[in-house]
This record gives C-alpha cells, sequence and structure tokens, in this order.
C-alpha cells in the first residue's frame, strides 16, 4: 500500500526521523537503485577500453575520443524499442564486432551491464513500515553516521519491490507551498484553514474569473481555463479541476463533458450511475467512483475494482498493452452484471468504457484543493502579504518575475534592490507608502553568503562606507559589479526616484505565463 504525504521541505527529514524512531524495529528508509543506462554505463566503460576522456589525456586524443564515444552512443540508441536497447540485435550489427576489436570487447561488456545495478542509494522520501520486525520481510543495509555515530537501517528492497509485499509505504514529500502556508499563517494569526472560506463568493470569483497566478496547483493555463470552463462556484468544482488538471483527463477532453453535465444535469441525473457521480454532476472524474461503479453496478469484486482503477489507456505501450488485457477480462462480467442491475446495454458499454480514462484519487484532489483555497484567501484578503511571502520563498527566476509582474499590475510600487536591502525580500518604505523591495539575492551575481554579510552590516551612506564595512573576500569584485550594474549604490533622490519608476514599467508590461 502506497501512503503519499506532504509536509513542509525544510521539515521532511524530521517527519521520516520521527517515523523510525516510534517505530523501532518496523520502519526503516527504502532502497533505491541507480542503473547502468547507454550514456553513464558507455562513458564508465570508456574509462577502462581505450577511450579515456580525462585531464591527463593529450587534447587531441582526448577530442578524438570524444567523438567515437558519441559515435558508440549513437549506434547503441539506434537499437532502442519499448523504452530500452534491444541486445540481440545490437549484437547483430556488424559494428559490434568492430567496436570489440578496436576498444577491448567495448560493447561484450555494455551488453553484459546495461540495466544492471550500478550504485544502492536511499529513496529520499520512501519510508517502509512493518507490522512484524521488518527483518521478516527484507534484508537491511546497516550504516553509521559519522558526524553523530547513529546507526541507521536502510531496505535492500526498493519500492516497487515492496508494491508485491503487505507493507505500508510513506513517501514523506517536501512541499514548498506547505512552508509558505505555515509564514503567511503565522504572520496574519490565521491559525489554520477556515471552512467559511470554502463559500467565500470573493473566493470563488476569483478561481472562476482566473485570477489564480501564484495559487496552488491552479495558476497553469489549462486550470485557469476550466474554472472559467465549468463556471466555479463551490468547492466541488475547485477539487474536480485540480482531479481534471492531468495529461489523461485533459487529452480524452473530461472537462468538456463535465461542464456540459454540469449545464444539462437532467440529461444524467435518472442514470444509474449518478447516485455515486452526483458530487461531479454524473462525470466519473475520481478513483473512489470507479470502484463504487465496478462494485455496485458491474457486480465486480474488489481486487477487479482496483485493477481496472490502475490500468490507463493513455500510458506506454505497455501500459496499453494491460488495458486491453483487464477490458478483456472483466467486460462479459461488468456487462452482465450492469444490465441485471436495470442499465441498457448501450450505456452499460459505455461506461464500462469510460472506467478505462484517468481518474484521480478524490482524497488527494480534496487535501490539495484545500490548500488551493487557502492561499487563494490569503491572495484575496492579504494581498500584500500574499506576494512578499510568495516572492521570498521563491527561487527560479521566471516565477519570481511573474509574482512581481502581477504585484505591481495589483496597483503596489515594488522597488528594486539597493547596498541597503535585504539578502531577501522585505517590507520598505517608500514615498509613504508600504512596499516590497526586491533582496540582494534577486541580483545575478551575487550570492547568499554575499547577500547575509551586506544585510549584516548595514546600514550604509554610501559605496566608501559600504566597502569599509563588508569583507572583500566574501563581497569580492564580481559582487560589486553585479551590484553597480543595478544601481544598488545609487543614493541621488531624483535618479533613484526614477529607477523606481523604471522597474515598475517594465514589470507592469510583463505577462508571463506560468
Amino acid at each position: 500500500m502506497d501512503i503519499d504525504t506532504d509536509f513542509e521541505t525544510d521539515r521532511r527529514d524530521e517527519v521520516i526521523e520521527y517515523v523510525l524512531q516510534r517505530y523501532p524495529g518496523h520502519a526503516a528508509q527504502i532502497a533505491s537503485y541507480g542503473l547502468y543506462k547507454v550514456d553513464n554505463l558507455i562513458n564508465d566503460l570508456a574509462k577502462v577500453c581505450g577511450l579515456p576522456t580525462d585531464k591527463n589525456v593529450d587534447p587531441d586524443v582526448k577530442k578524438a575520443n570524444v567523438l567515437e564515444i558519441r559515435a558508440i552512443k549513437k549506434l547503441v540508441k539506434g537499437f532502442e524499442s519499448d523504452g530500452g536497447i534491444d541486445l540481440p540485435e545490437l549484437q547483430k550489427s556488424p559494428e559490434y564486432d568492430e567496436y570489440n576489436a578496436e576498444y577491448d570487447n567495448i560493447l561484450l561488456h555494455f551488453v553484459r551491464l546495461y540495466d544492471k545495478v550500478k550504485y544502492i542509494g536511499t529513496h529520499a522520501a520512501g519510508v517502509a513500515l512493518t507490522r512484524e520486525p521488518i527483518i521478516n520481510y527484507t534484508a537491511l543495509r546497516v550504516k553509521k553516521i559519522k558526524e553523530t555515530g547513529e546507526i541507521k537501517y536502510f531496505t535492500v528492497y526498493d519500492l516497487n519491490d515492496f508494491e508485491a509485499m503487505n507493507v505500508i509505504k510513506f513517501d514523506m514529500l517536501g512541499l514548498k507551498t506547505m512552508g509558505i502556508l505555515g509564514e503567511l499563517r503565522k504572520r496574519t494569526k490565521h491559525n489554520g484553514f477556515n471552512e467559511k472560506a470554502l463559500k467565500d463568493p470573493k473566493i470563488l470569483e476569483a478561481f472562476r474569473n482566473g485570477e489564480t497566478t501564484g495559487v496552488f496547483q491552479m495558476e497553469k493555463d489549462a486550470a485557469r481555463k476550466m474554472l472559467e470552463q465549468v463556471h466555479c462556484d463551490c468547492f466541488d468544482d475547485i477539487i474536480a479541476v485540480n482531479a481534471m488538471n492531468r495529461p489523461g483527463p485533459l487529452q480524452l477532453k473530461m472537462p468538456d463533458q463535465y461542464a456540459y453535465n454540469k449545464t444539462h444535469i437532467e440529461d444524467v441525473q435518472n442514470t444509474l450511475v449518478y447516485p455515486y457521480t452526483k458530487e461531479s454532476y454524473g462525470t466519473i472524474v475520481y478513483q473512489e467512483q470507479l470502484q463504487q461503479i465496478c462494485i455496485n453496478i458491474g457486480g465486480l469484486p474488489w481486487s477487479a475494482a482496483d485493477k481496472i482503477m490502475k490500468t490507463d489507456r493513455t500510458g506506454t505501450a505497455a501500459d496499453i498493452r494491460r488495458y486491453h488485457e483487464c477490458f478483456d477480462t472483466y467486460q462479459d462480467d461488468f456487462m452482465e452484471n450492469a444490465v441485471k442491475n436495470g442499465m441498457p446495454e448501450q450505456e452499460a458499454a459505455e461506461v464500462f468504457d469510460s472506467l478505462f480514462n484517468y481518474q484521480f484519487n478524490k482524497g488527494h484532489a480534496t487535501g490539495y484543493a484545500l490548500i488551493s483555497v487557502e492561499e487563494m484567501y490569503y491572495k484575496v484578503y492579504y494581498p500584500f502579504l500574499y506576494w512578499l511571502v510568495k516572492l521570498k520563498h521563491e527561487s527560479d527566476d521566471r516565477r519570481r518575475a511573474m509574482f512581481e509582474s502581477e504585484y505591481v499590475r495589483s496597483g503596489r510600487i515594488l522597488l528594486p534592490p539597493d547596498m541597503n536591502a535585504k539578502a531577501f525580500y522585505s517590507v520598505r518604505q517608500f514615498e509613504g507608502e508600504k512596499c516590497i523591495q526586491q533582496g540582494l539575492t534577486s541580483i545575478k551575481g551575487v550570492g547568499l553568503k554575499a547577500a547575509l554579510e551586506i544585510e549584516r552590516n548595514r546600514p550604509y551612506e554610501d559605496r566608501t562606507e559600504f566597502e569599509d564595512k563588508v569583507n572583500k573576500r566574501v563581497v569580492n569584485k564580481r559582487v560589486l559589479h553585479a551590484m553597480e550594474n543595478v544601481g544598488c549604490f545609487v543614493t541621488n533622490e531624483k535618479a533613484r526616484f526614477h529607477k523606481v519608476l523604471y522597474l515598475n514599467k517594465l514589470m507592469y508590461g510583463k505577462h508571463i505565463k506560468a
């Protein structure tokens, strides 16, 4: 069984450690295996088969070897099939013998090692939890932590092995948004989620109008379009959009069916499926709905419902083969029982076929939708603080620019960094107005260490005082040059005003898509 859980990114390790300590002898972090694939295997073989490219090799030889390695990779990748390499066909090629003769059996070794284990590591998020002592399920690796002398245990089986065993596998995932919400709650003294927000007209209107830049899971064009298409007016719509905002449902035009059914509810109210799909207007959106239909209408056992739920007609070639096998196995039983339960044969065929569309877990979608609504709550009622915290936590330059643009277009002023700015985004007064100021780390060429050194020694009257106070080994010439290029040392009020004006005109004109 898989259980996915989301925690603040910087506290995920704390949660993993808690589980290991809470269930000693019954919990361990899961192994991950790195396999030899084309690029890493040929690179490794080149070093021992006469094609080195290290710094000790003559430059001309190194260049020739690089070209030869590329040629070997190109040859091997020409035999790709179903996501792997067709090794028997590779061995039949004339180049196979030529390269083996030239470079110490390089392709012979490749055939023997391809897709084999290169290294064993630790899954970043996976923890196995067992009823009986975990040693009854898997061999364990023992590792001594140098810094603390602590002994830790790790499984030898990986996550794919545990799927076939009676073991609970937790994925302790880090979610940056949880940290953002934590800070917003603390700053606003808002103790977690407020149920009133689920029916708040202002919040629902913001979703319906696609005002979702920065809002968890809802800022992509597809989500915006769906929110408008389904005329989002309730929390159930937000859950459904979250569930349908996946490649499979979008490819199968599930949102179109959802939107149509919502406005033509009389067409589906009298169907046998409707009692199980009322919350999504007769559209089978969730895995839980699929299971109920399989069991209560189609008379299938839970095991069959589970197999159908895990079968995806829009996946890889292997997925499609499994889909046909599963379809053929359960079609007759489903049809027979559905017809016995009063469903017309043609409708039964259509319903059974639709079960193999991609459905999402409603519990998961609801949890994500709650996060989306809480973020929108802060965006609607605490817009200044919302953008301040979002910008503070964002490390991607493109997304930062998108947030800055949205913030400026909402009618507020963004201040460029100067020598007295903080390392991260902060609040400053400008012309009597509270504004967000870009942090020093937003300047290309100014790293975190330099930014913190500058922040620590504030304030500065001018550049001379600045250079006297900071550590020159940390705030070096490269950092000074980067700061100078964006006008950090401008002290003239008129020049500074024009700099602010220019930045805000620039941000106002940017329309950056998520």
